[in-house]
């Protein structure tokens, strides 16, 4: 079984927070085995018992400054992916905190999910 990897700050919004949920649970009705990584143990969204959440905790790397913590901190976040989980096949990293990390990732197959609010944009452009 393939295993797909989704990471996120926290599940405590409605909007990125909640797709990662929706992906996770299509990927498990896909016959993948999809998994979660969140930096905060916050969790207010209610999320299936069968998807695996784990917690790489961020009050560990809080105190490195932004513009180094990806180059510092990925290492160990792709050895924390590797005895949690093994290699996954796929790695979807969510929102900015989770994109800075995995910018320098050596995992194979990292990508990055862009949210944002399109008919926003649209509606400023095309008045009505």
């Amino acid at each position: 079984m393939k295993k797909i990897l989704l990471v996120i700050r926290d599940l405590k919004g409605n909007g990125a927070e909640r797709c990662v949920i929706n992906f996770a649970e299509r990927f498990k009705k896909s016959s993948f085995k999809p998994y979660i990584i969140c930096f905060k143990k916050d969790v207010q969204l209610p999320i299936s018992d069968d998807i695996p959440l784990l917690i790489f905790s961020e009050k560990f790397f809080r105190f490195i400054p932004r513009n180094i913590r990806g180059r510092i901190i990925a290492p160990f976040l792709d050895l924390f992916i590797k005895t949690k989980i093994g290699k996954p096949n796929l790695v979807l990293s969510n929102l900015m905190p989770a994109d800075r990390l995995l910018a320098y990732s050596k995992l194979s197959n990292v990508f990055f999910i862009i949210h944002n609010t399109t008919s926003v944009e649209i509606s400023s452009h095309y008045p009505k």
